[in-house]
């Protein structure tokens, strides 16, 4: 997605394509992709858009596109390991800039590798035979490049390691706050006005969110929607509870939370 419309004439050529193509195949398009393209193009939503990540939990298949790969036995090549969306945007970013032929290459190596997985699950859902489109992949990677881009692992204070520990995550989260959903802990109590609670969970986990079903200490975001005649839910006296003790977790309504959704977007 980040090299469409980029180069003169690839909108129209993409608007055409879009229109005109029988079948869109995508992994959580309907949630994420779509919606970008139909705001970012103009174009209406493809009449026969087939999101696989629906059709892959009707056969057992949950999680990440590359996790489903892994349990499929068409994982990703390991000079890929480490290389995820947030990467990608960073090795765009570079081209940009820099006009490095390298950053390039290795995002087109990347995007490639996605279109291969979506193809393999396809298949693989659709009981198709496949064929070994990715020995025909035209990009390189240079992983000496790669190794500039990718972050170091970090150290998170975890829980487990008692009240000293999980207070300074909590100090450390409050100094850093995170404003994205992309990296955020996640949890919704009550009914969303917009979409149910799995399409919504889906739209946190596309930009690399964490859907969570309880308030825990690392939360980040409560979100809070309709919650009828329960007023103040458990979760959200969970949360306030944390917040006493001085965790970063925010509480927020549900206006506030399509708006970072939206922001996350624009910036993925």
């Amino acid at each position: 997605m980040a090299l469409v419309g980029k180069r003169r004439g690839d909108p129209e050529k993409f608007i055409v394509f879009w229109q005109h193509s029988p079948q869109i195949v995508t992994f959580n398009g309907k949630a994420f992709d779509e919606p970008w393209i139909v705001k970012q193009f103009g174009v209406h939503p493809h009449p026969n858009h087939l999101d696989l990540m629906h059709v892959a939990r009707k056969h057992g298949l949950t999680g990440g596109l590359k996790k489903i790969g892994q349990v499929c036995g068409f994982p990703r090549p390991p000079e890929l390991d480490g290389v995820d969306s947030k990467i990608a945007v960073k090795l765009w970013e570079r081209f940009q800039r820099d006009r490095a032929d390298e950053a390039l290459q290795n995002l087109l190596y990347y995007n490639a590798w996605d279109v291969a997985l979506t193809y393999f699950l396809h298949c693989r859902c659709m009981s198709a035979p496949s064929r070994a489109i990715h020995e025909t992949i035209p990009f390189t990677l240079d992983s000496g490049y790669l190794a500039s881009i990718l972050p170091q692992p970090k150290k998170h204070a975890s829980p487990r390691q008692g009240v000293g520990g999980i207070q300074e995550f909590w100090r450390a989260r409050k100094n850093n706050p995170i404003t994205l959903i992309r990296d955020a802990e996640v949890c919704i109590t009550g009914e969303l006005r917009r979409m149910g609670r799995k399409e919504a969970q889906a739209l946190i986990t596309a930009p690399g969110g964490i859907p969570r079903k309880s308030v825990t200490q690392r939360l980040d975001f409560l979100v809070v929607g309709d919650t009828g005649n329960y007023g103040k839910t458990g979760k959200i006296d969970q949360a306030e509870k944390n917040i006493a003790k001085g965790a970063h977790t925010r509480i927020i309504e549900e206006d506030e939370f399509w708006r970072i959704v939206e922001k996350t977007k624009s910036i993925n």
